[in-house]
């Protein structure tokens, strides 16, 4: 029975899952940007806002708040978002950098990074885990070439296209998101582990989880390890 197994292929979020100290990050970027005590203000209700699980974090949202903050600061979008952009990128690279050498450390020859385009793959075998990172994020494409982040304004269509692709998988989906994350893979039908620290067990039995809710990416992992 054992030969049978299906093989295993991690989904991951990128911003505020893979990359987990995103919003800290961007709060430093926002602050560095902006320089507006009414624009942090701003940026603080939004934030609380967010924590609720109930906003998408697309990049059209992203493009509205940046425009309203430059307004609010009397800044040129286009310089304050690119301006964004490059400070992004350069934490995402270091964010990404070591989470792959925590994985490899903590889980020697567990995981590898799934290539979706390429099928010959360094690393692969029958015995470990791929691995995918998928973002609706337009910056993370800035990166993407290196590191293999699936960039796309709707996860439901990201997530379509890898159930297709590795329909011979047995696939779970870890991410902080319901909007963006959860809801997009239970429509699927697929396995998932929500990364949240504010929404109750008991507001979650709507979905009928089929793994756990936790309150961080290591918690999430030890979690998917524990049905390996």
């Amino acid at each position: 029975m054992e030969e049978n197994k299906k093989k295993r292929l991690l989904v991951f979020d990128f911003d505020g899952t893979f990359f987990e100290n995103f919003f800290e990050i961007d709060r430093k970027i926002i602050n560095e940007v902006f320089k507006n005590k009414l624009v942090l203000f701003v940026d603080n209700v939004a934030r609380k806002v967010n924590s609720l699980g109930i906003v998408k974090n697309t990049t059209r949202v992203f493009k509205l708040r940046i425009l309203t903050y430059a307004i609010l600061s009397f800044k040129s979008y286009f310089k304050v978002k690119e301006a964004y952009r490059k400070m992004y990128v350069k934490e995402a690279t270091n964010a990404v950098l070591k989470l792959q050498a925590d994985l490899d450390a903590k889980y020697p020859n567990k995981f590898y990074h799934k290539a979706f385009q390429n099928e010959c793959e360094n690393g692969s075998d029958e015995k470990k885990i791929g691995y995918i990172i998928i973002s609706n994020n337009e910056f993370s494409s800035s990166i993407k070439a290196e590191y293999q982040i699936l960039v796309e304004h709707s996860k439901l269509n990201l997530l379509k296209e890898i159930k297709t692709k590795f329909n011979d998988y047995d696939i779970c989906m870890i991410g902080d998101s319901i909007l963006d994350d959860i809801i997009p893979a239970k429509i699927l039908g697929i396995s998932f582990i929500h990364i949240t620290k504010n929404v109750s067990k008991e507001k979650m039995t709507f979905f009928e989880r089929k793994k756990a809710i936790v309150n961080s990416l290591d918690h999430a992992i030890k979690e998917f390890l524990r049905d390996d």
